[in-house]
């Protein structure tokens, strides 16, 4: 999908950078930033961009659809199933019990 610049709200990156802290979702962010997610991507997912007067600009819609692309992609990888598998501090911790207790010779 592309930018509809009659019904997305544009922003510059700069813009975008600022939003996308205000918003809370990233602590930092800047222009470069922004511009590299619409350049390169992450993971093979694109920022959308236009061009318009001789400068680049994305939009909120844009952003938020290039977020959602990164979360889908997120989920078909698997990274819940990542967290699922990594162990938790509580059997981390059961886990240390249980080699205390052989080195004790209790097990």
């Amino acid at each position: 999908m592309s930018i509809d610049i009659a019904r997305e709200h544009g922003l510059s990156f700069r813009a975008a950078a600022a939003w996308v802290v205000k918003q809370g979702w990233r602590d930092t962010c800047t222009g470069p930033t922004v511009w590299r997610w619409a350049a390169k991507g992450i993971g093979g997912v694109r920022l959308e961009r236009i061009q318009a007067g001789g400068k680049w600009r994305t939009s909120v819609e844009a952003l938020q659809r290039f977020f959602d692309r990164l979360t889908d992609q997120g989920e078909r990888k698997g990274f819940e199933k990542e967290l699922e598998a990594a162990p938790s501090s509580v059997a981390r911790q059961e886990l240390e019990a249980r080699q205390r207790l052989r080195k004790a010779g209790i097990l």
